[in-house]
């Protein structure tokens, strides 16, 4: 999760909703394409950045 260039927390989305205090509803919002779109490319939004790690 970051704000900008500012990098908050990192790890499952349990996690980050326990170390940024947010719902889950809420980070699952941000993930969806909608939210980029509502709020654009400002520096003061948090940006939740999904990475899978599948091991093959």
């Amino acid at each position: 999760m970051y704000q900008g260039d500012h990098f908050i927390t990192e790890g499952t989305i349990l996690e980050v909703s326990e170390k940024a205090n947010k719902s889950l509803y809420w980070l699952w919002c941000m993930l969806a394409p909608s939210y980029e779109k509502v709020c654009g490319n400002s520096t003061k939004r948090l940006r939740l950045i999904r990475i899978d790690d599948d091991e093959e």
